[in-house]
């Protein structure tokens, strides 16, 4: 989806600077009609007169530098969109989008009689009466649709590692867990009154897209083990839930993690529960932990303290890869309605189980 997103935002930035297709000059015109012209007429003015005078001037040249500006914006927040960074690269191209869409109803509805002064009247004006309104309406559309493909990636900064025990985390949160683990250990637990509930833990690799690569990438009861090694869910628990001890467990090495990689999201559903009418209402005491299995230390724990009503699948926790070997631990906490079914239909699984 960042990548479309980033598409979008570039291809708008094109449209923008350079105008090779939509753009209409007339012969003897001031500008041809792109953003690159438009400055290099406005710093020759400025050389040659200085800065323009008139009762309008100033709202002139304000407007000019936003302009110049947007385009700027977009390649910046579409870089971020495709690398997943920063934290409000969707509100960043929706304003990029804003702006244009206003400059398209400006040449639409504005006419030159409207402004005093004469460098708005004399340059900015025929500028704008001699390239269609549908030029900033094309940059419009292409940073909103950059704005909606954009995978928001506003996240809290990272928690450090507490040496000293496990961390606490709250729905969320995120812990950043460096680049030193290698082996760990996901247990999963809850409480229930009953042995008629069976909970499964499941594990879905992931690509940067958020999506399963293949089949394959879906770790469960029927396919216990990745074949690179790098997830493998431990025995299936039909019993009990005591809300103390681990009731389903996950084993991760970090060093055999594919390449293509970019998450491991951890999954509690309730088999058959539609049929037998269970929901995670009816679960207490639901929790993820992590153990670095090398040091036989305990890293953190996340208590699922959400109040859940007709759920019958939890995301947990998302293992997230930062760069290289580098991980980051997210608390999730996520709900879904229609159980591991629609956990498959989110994260591109086929499957009908």
């Amino acid at each position: 989806m960042n990548i479309i997103a980033f598409l979008f935002a570039f291809a708008g930035v094109a449209f923008n600077v350079f105008q090779p297709v939509i753009s209409v000059p007339a012969s003897g015109s001031v500008f041809t009609g792109s953003m690159y012209d438009a400055f290099v007429v406005m710093a020759n003015y400025i050389g040659k007169n200085g800065l323009p005078g008139g009762e309008g001037a100033a709202g002139a040249i304000l407007i000019f530098m936003v302009l110049c500006l947007v385009p700027v914006v977009a390649a910046v927040q579409g870089l971020c969109a495709l690398f997943r960074r920063g934290r409000h690269v969707r509100m960043s191209l929706f304003l990029c989008a804003l702006v244009d869409g206003l400059v398209a109803a400006g040449i639409y509805y504005v006419s030159p009689e409207s402004f005093s002064s004469a460098f708005f009247t004399n340059y900015i004006m025929p500028y704008a009466q001699k390239i269609p309104f549908i030029t900033p309406a094309v940059w419009a559309v292409c940073y909103l649709l950059a704005s909606v493909f954009a995978v928001p990636t506003s996240k809290p900064e990272p928690l450090p590692v507490n040496n000293n025990g496990p961390l606490s985390l709250k729905k969320g949160e995120v812990i950043n867990l460096g680049k030193g683990l290698s082996k760990l250990y996901v247990g999963l637990g809850w409480t229930i009154e009953s042995e008629q509930y069976d909970l499964d833990a499941s594990a879905f690799v992931l690509a940067a897209n958020d999506r399963v690569v293949r089949d394959e990438d879906f770790i469960f009861y029927g396919n216990k083990a990745h074949d690179s090694g790098a997830v493998i869910v431990g025995p299936d628990n039909r019993g009990g839930g005591s809300g103390r001890d681990d009731d389903e467990s996950i084993d991760v090495d970090l060093t055999k993690v594919p390449a293509y990689v970019g998450k491991i999201a951890f999954v509690v559903t309730i088999h058959e529960a539609e049929r037998r009418g269970q929901n995670f209402g009816q679960i207490r005491s639901a929790f993820i932990r992590v153990v670095d299995m090398v040091n036989e230390r305990e890293i953190l724990r996340y208590d699922l303290r959400e109040k859940f009503s007709a759920e019958t699948a939890v995301i947990a926790g998302e293992l997230r890869r930062d760069s290289g070997n580098s991980w980051r631990f997210e608390a999730k906490g996520e709900g879904i309605e229609g159980g591991l079914v629609a956990v498959c239909r989110k994260y591109g699984v086929n499957a009908s189980y």
